[in-house]
């Protein structure tokens, strides 16, 4: 299934139970830095970063401690203006 979170898109699978809890999975398609800071209402960093950023998040485990893993790559080579 295709979900938006803001600018955010993802392709999610997996399963969500009352008893098993979390077993969920989403490819996050390639986001722009700008636009992932914007959707989480965040200050763009002092410092000019371009690209875009992919990643898998994982949750899994009881509804009420779920474990949340986040894999993050850029696509290209990152480009900082300054360090």
């Amino acid at each position: 299934m295709t979900t938006h979170f803001g600018s955010i898109i993802g392709m999610i699978q997996g399963k969500l139970g009352l008893k098993t809890g979390y077993n969920l999975r989403a490819k996050i398609q390639a986001t722009s830095i700008s636009q992932i800071f914007t959707t989480f209402k965040k200050q763009n960093p002092t410092i000019s970063l371009s690209e875009a950023l992919q990643g898998v998040l994982q949750i899994k485990g009881k509804l009420d401690n779920p474990q949340v893993h986040l894999t993050v790559s850029n696509t290209k080579l990152s480009k900082i203006d300054k360090v």
